[in-house]
């Protein structure tokens, strides 16, 4: 049989609203290099950003299981309760709250960030098309309505 899992402490608590609000900064600082289009810091902050979002995740997945060993359901109300084992009841109310406050920006950020990524891709693709039409090339449009060039037939005959 294996040992029950150990309940929550209020620094594992602590700790995981603070990775909530480390990705919320990751997704701020993510948007206003997106809106500079400053492509070095994008990188760096995509990878971050992935990195953070897989820590948060395995933390989550971890709690869940806990949770669930102890009876709790997975929902709100669950974590509160969870969160009650480490905490007063007003500060599990508390950290809950925040939790689900900072998830819910930071989808709602996540979702203007890829907002702008596709207005990036639309700029850069009109800016290849002109460039690629100015250099004489003819172009195509596949099925997401980007531009393609097209390699030019060169007969017998041409000069």
């Amino acid at each position: 049989m294996t040992p029950p899992r150990p309940a929550p402490t209020a620094d594992a608590v602590l700790a995981e609203c603070a990775g909530w609000r480390a990705l919320v900064d990751l997704l701020i600082a993510e948007q206003e290099a997106l809106r500079t289009a400053d492509t070095p810091r994008i990188e760096l902050l995509a990878r971050r950003k992935a990195e953070h979002v897989g820590n948060l995740d395995a933390q989550a997945q971890a709690r869940e299981a806990r949770m669930r060993a102890h009876g709790y359901p997975i929902n709100g109300t669950g974590l509160e309760l969870w969160f009650a084992q480490a905490l007063d009841p007003a500060e599990a109310h508390a950290r809950r709250n925040e939790i689900t406050t900072l998830a819910q920006t930071a989808r709602r950020l996540n979702r203007q960030n890829g907002a702008l990524v596709a207005r990036l891709q639309r700029y850069v693709q009109s800016a290849f098309a002109a460039l690629a039409l100015a250099a004489g090339a003819e172009l195509t449009y596949d099925g997401s309505g980007m531009a393609r060039p097209v390699a030019r037939k060169r007969t017998a005959f041409a000069v």
